[in-house]
This record gives C-alpha cells, sequence and structure tokens, in this order.
C-alpha cells in the first residue's frame, strides 16, 4: 500500500511504500532531505469501485448537460413552459393595468418585460420538468395534472414578481396554469399517436 507523506518546507506530496518509511527522502521539488516517520505518513485509500459508484445517485447541475438525459424531455417540457410564461408575462400586466388605472405606457412595458422574463423563466422551468421527470419515469409526459399546475403557477408567480408587483402574485400564478395547460395541449396536438 502507498503512503503519502508531504514535505516538510515545501509541502510537495510523495507516494512512499510502507518499506521506505523511516528512511531519508529527498524532496524532489525544493530538495530538501527529510526522514519519512511512520506516524506522519497518510494511507492512500483505494479508489471506489464500480459498484460503490453506482450507489450514490448524481445531484442535479443545470450546466451539465449529461445530467438532463433525454433532450427530447427538456424540450417536451421547455415548450408548454415557454408558452405559460409568455401568457402570463402578457397577460398579467394587461389585467393589472386595466384594474389599477395604470397608464397605458406603464402596461406595455409591463407586458414586454413580462414576456421576456416569462420566457425564459418559463422555458428553463418547463425544461427542468420534463428532464427530471423522463429521468424517474422513462414514459413521463407532459400533460394536465398537479405537476403541471404546479410548474405553471410557479413559473406566472415569477414572472409577475418580476414584471409587477407582489400584490399580483396570485393573478399571475392562476394565468400561469391556464398558460401551462394551453402550452401542454398545444404542443400535445402536434404528435401523432403510434399506431397497433
Amino acid at each position: 500500500m502507498k503512503h503519502l507523506r508531504n514535505c516538510p518546507t515545501c509541502g510537495q506530496a510523495h507516494r512512499v511504500t510502507k518499506e521506505r518509511l523511516g528512511k531519508r527522502q529527498k524532496c524532489i521539488e525544493c530538495g530538501y532531505l527529510y526522514v519519512l516517520s511512520p506516524s506522519a505518513a497518510i494511507a492512500e485509500s483505494a479508489p471506489p469501485s464500480v459498484d460503490q459508484d453506482l450507489d450514490r445517485s448524481p445531484r442535479f447541475n443545470l450546466f451539465d448537460l449529461k445530467a438532463w438525459g433525454d433532450p427530447s424531455a427538456a424540450l417536451e417540457g421547455a415548450i408548454p413552459g415557454a408558452i405559460a410564461g409568455i401568457v402570463s408575462g402578457v397577460i398579467g400586466p394587461f389585467v393589472a393595468g386595466i384594474l389599477s388605472g395604470w397608464p397605458p405606457g406603464e402596461i406595455i412595458g409591463s407586458a414586454l418585460i413580462g414576456f421576456m422574463i416569462g420566457f425564459g423563466v418559463g422555458a428553463l422551468l418547463g425544461a427542468i420538468l420534463g428532464a427530471r421527470g423522463r429521468r424517474r419515469r422513462p414514459d413521463f409526459r407532459i400533460e394536465p395534472g398537479l405537476h403541471l399546475y404546479l410548474c405553471g403557477a410557479a413559473i406566472g408567480s415569477i414572472t409577475v414578481l418580476g414584471s409587477m408587483n407582489w400584490r399580483w402574485i396570485p393573478v399571475g400564478a392562476a394565468i400561469g396554469v391556464v398558460g401551462a395547460i394551453l402550452g401542454a395541449r398545444v404542443f400535445g396536438q402536434g404528435e401523432s399517436e403510434p399506431e397497433e
């Protein structure tokens, strides 16, 4: 078994066998001559076996493309998510502006900001939902259900919070749910069912 021993002067790590412990060693970095004391040596652990690596579930890293799994699942989720974000980002400011008596320029400005925020947030959250769902269940599909409603409400809430103020979050959440359902239905109609 090899042991690690650091040079006391420069800290350079040296791998030494058990037989070399107690003998003199010259540092390859700084040239300092020192004794390899057995008490200061640290046993180097063996690399984990393949079975141990499979037991640990990897954490999801947003920027690691391998963690996304099937790219079609991310796309399948991103489209309804983007539609939900755009719908809540554009309709939310119009509803809030008309009910609050905002000037037309402020309504249009909020709608443009909501469009941009909604598209980005919706596509990202929808892609995460699609990719994570497909990794958990290979037959996972974006269709009306609790996961779609929650994701649509989150997209609408974040979009409205970014383009208006916090009082309109319930309106944004409701519009986000409607937009997510609309996006899932529009996207689902474009696919043909396999014939048996």
